[in-house]
């Protein structure tokens, strides 16, 4: 298998194949497991406004959602969440909008992880990626958190594929940093927290997630404690 792969990407670098990447609406649909969680989340968004003044959101996916799970660390940031489980750039792309509408100060943004791991494209997770972050206009401040790292043999004991490799994550890191350059635009930030929940071969510090994909109690902790407030 490690021959074929070799082979391929020998044949992608010399013709310049490229991967075909995924359609992510179809991901999206109705009746599927993300399209219904989607649109009750969003539901559940417009019934429960953030509490506080001013107005701090954290959108993404499941390792968003999953700071309601107590110990909230966000709660004391005054930061309300707004994670989708399953999410992916597209998806906030979406819903941006309804999150606006909430007249937030600052967003902090946690998304792609769900992108790599269904197939799609670098190229693909970065055209939503700066898609959203045209959406969102200064003075408003966005902090653009680093893609998570993964833990794949953590992820294959607990029966979790995936296509999202270590590689393209920190590729996908590295575009992200460049859109977050002070020279396009002011008002945004890159904070590296891959490096906070990696081990030195780049992938998640088996004491801070659950499954090899999800952060545990401790991992929240570890990236909360550098989000700036």
């Amino acid at each position: 298998m490690k021959i074929i792969q070799a082979v391929l990407n020998f044949f992608r670098r010399i013709f310049g194949l490229k991967d075909k990447g995924i359609n992510y609406r179809d991901f999206y649909k109705v009746g599927t497991e993300l399209g219904d969680h989607f649109v009750a989340r969003q539901k559940h968004f417009r019934q429960h406004p953030a509490p506080w003044n001013p107005v701090k959101l954290y959108l993404g996916d499941s390792n968003t959602e999953g700071w309601t799970v107590p110990p909230n660390f966000l709660e004391p940031l005054h930061i309300q969440e707004r994670g989708i489980a399953g999410d992916m750039t597209w998806g906030v792309l979406e819903r941006i909008n309804q999150h606006l509408q909430e007249n937030p100060t600052k967003i902090y943004l946690m998304i792609g992880t769900n992108d790599l791991g269904a197939g799609a494209t670098v190229d693909q997770l970065l055209e939503n990626y700066a898609a959203i972050l045209d959406a969102i206009k200064p003075p408003i401040r966005v902090f653009c958190i680093a893609i998570p790292p993964i833990n794949k043999q953590i992820m294959a004991a607990n029966g979790i594929s995936t296509s999202s490799t270590t590689k393209k994550i920190f590729e996908a890191n590295r575009r992200i940093e460049h859109l977050c350059n002070p020279s396009h635009l002011p008002c945004r930030y890159f904070i590296d927290g891959f490096h906070f929940l990696a081990d030195h071969t780049g992938a998640l510090r088996a004491e801070l997630t659950t499954d090899g994909l999800h952060l545990n109690v401790q991992g929240r902790r570890v990236l909360s404690s550098i989000l700036p407030v």
